[in-house]
């Protein structure tokens, strides 16, 4: 893998031969290297993509970066005078 504004994984399938006990008319099934690039959004924090291969299943996990998790504020200046005061889910960058 490679990081940038770009995630880039490649690899190379092997083909495994496969005893069979009948014979096989087509084997759709394509082998040799592969390339796949993803750009990847600002909100994605790079430092912290983990990438784990079992079973034939490659996951790669992007976690979202400090700045574009969503925030709890506290909006007291902006509720009017007997409103109750409550914590209120802002997206964005939140300070």
């Amino acid at each position: 893998m490679e990081l940038s504004d770009l995630l880039t994984i490649r690899g190379t399938k092997e083909q495994v031969a496969e005893e069979k006990a009948e014979k096989v008319h087509r084997d759709e099934r394509t082998y040799g290297d592969f390339e796949r690039t993803f750009r990847l959004s600002t909100s994605i924090d790079p430092n912290k993509i983990k990438a784990t291969y079992s079973l034939g299943v490659l996951t790669v996990t992007l976690p979202k970066a400090e700045t574009a998790k969503p925030h709890l504020a506290l909006l007291r200046a902006a509720l009017p005078p007997g409103v109750p005061r409550a914590s209120v889910e802002v997206c964005g960058m939140c300070t």
